[in-house]
């Protein structure tokens, strides 16, 4: 009796083999899906841009550093306004002076050496040639006696969240192209969406592939490319 019970249970599963490597679909039916990624992907030009630079001066004393460093903001002021800047969009901060302490055998001591005066100077305009041609002249400021510190501007693009919405859009319609690329040939079909999510978008310099897990934001080119990656998980049909 038991020979004949392990017999049957043996002829069964030759049976089931045969069936699973006649018909592979029996397997796929518990399938759940096939999962794509979608890509997206588009260059834009800055539309903004900001400029922060900072004026400086050292003197023995407190007062001497604060008169120098107000004389140099109202150069600094002219100048630029006559560079193009305009004077509703010109901030200049409150000026600040700092101690700076005597060193004695690597040690700070209490004993004061001089002050220093500074000025932080922050200009913001959609015209993102006249906030270029700003930050590349400010240094001219240093033939005046002007002590200023000088970067390069930052260039945003301010429509930013109209353009996810489209690129969200294309990069689900590239996932869906995927997908059907997939099962193109076979006898399956692409049913409906089981789940999709969002990655973070990338905004970096053309032809970048820097990508980070938080998101960049790229500020140092006015030309960006614009990254949307989504998943999405399709049903398959039979």
């Amino acid at each position: 009796m038991k020979k004949l019970i392990a017999a049957v249970l043996i002829c069964a599963s030759l049976i089931i083999c045969a069936l699973i490597l006649v018909k592979p679909n029996i397997v796929l039916r518990n399938a759940k899906g096939i999962s794509v990624k979608g890509y997206a992907v588009e260059r834009v030009q800055s539309d903004a841009a900001t400029w922060d630079a900072s004026i400086s001066a050292t003197e023995k004393s407190e007062t001497e550093a604060y008169v120098k460093v107000k004389k140099a903001a109202e150069t600094a002021k002219d100048f630029l306004i006559k560079n193009g800047a305009k004077k509703d969009k010109l901030v200049f901060s409150a000026i600040t002076v700092t101690p700076k302490y005597k060193m004695s055998n690597g040690n700070l001591t209490n004993e004061v050496e001089n002050y220093c005066a500074r000025a932080a100077i922050s200009y913001y305009d959609t015209d993102v040639d006249a906030v270029k041609k700003i930050a590349e002249t400010a240094p001219e400021l240093i033939e005046q006696g002007v002590s200023i510190f000088s970067p390069q501007p930052e260039f945003y693009y301010t429509k930013l969240e109209d353009l996810k919405l489209s690129l969200i859009e294309k990069a689900a319609a590239n996932a869906r192209m995927r997908a059907e690329r997939l099962t193109s040939g076979t006898n399956s079909k692409l049913g409906k969406i089981l789940s999709a999510s969002q990655g973070i978008f990338q905004i970096t310099r053309p032809l970048s592939n820097e990508t980070s897990d938080w998101g960049i934001y790229d500020t140092s080119s006015r030309e960006k490319d614009v990254r949307c990656v989504v998943t999405i998980e399709f049903a398959v049909e039979k």
